[in-house]
């Protein structure tokens, strides 16, 4: 299956997991936990990465997505009750 990239810039909706982990969520509602960083940059896989072995990834720059890149093997996460929290991020407080 040929992977899929997306380049539209969208502004990153940060939240926080039950646990306390920071998450990304998309427009379309899909969910993912931070992978690494680095000064400029934040590498996030999706949520479901190994429940579902999705392959999703998004990658932001600041407060934006700046690109997303394959394909989720599941639906959106419907209603997520996480804690929002965009106020300080992104680079001071995720820790990978």
């Amino acid at each position: 299956m040929p992977k899929m990239i997306f380049t539209d810039k969208e502004e990153a909706t940060f939240l926080r997991s039950q646990k306390g982990q920071p998450l990304l969520m998309d427009r379309a509602g899909y969910l993912y936990c931070a992978n690494r960083k680095t000064d400029k940059r934040i590498y996030w896989k999706c949520q479901n990465f190994r429940k579902k072995n999705c392959k999703a990834r998004a990658l932001t720059e600041g407060f934006f997505v700046t690109k997303k890149s394959g394909f989720h093997t599941h639906q959106p996460n419907p209603g997520y009750s996480g804690e929002k929290d965009s106020s300080e991020w992104p680079q001071a407080t995720i820790h990978v």
